[in-house]
């Protein structure tokens, strides 16, 4: 079992990896979860309308940046 679980993980984390950006390329993340208080702030003042955007972005990409890094470290252990 700690066998299978060691080889398992890269995979498990790739593919959550691809779902987490194919969903959010469905507009079932992009809207609801990241997009919504940064409608609640630029709404407010109309001028935070690009920096909104890009922390949005930053955030999205330090999320799927952070869990390539997790994935490479696994299959680089398994190695």
């Amino acid at each position: 079992m700690p066998q299978a679980l060691r080889r398992m993980v890269p995979p498990i984390v790739s593919q959550f990896i691809s779902l987490l950006k194919d969903t959010s390329l469905a507009v079932v993340i992009a809207l609801p979860d990241l997009l919504h208080n940064g409608q609640i702030i630029y709404a407010q003042k109309g001028s935070y309308v690009i920096p909104v955007f890009v922390i949005v972005a930053l955030m999205y990409f330090i999320v799927n940046y952070a869990l390539s890094l997790v994935a490479r470290r696994l299959e680089l252990k398994q190695a």
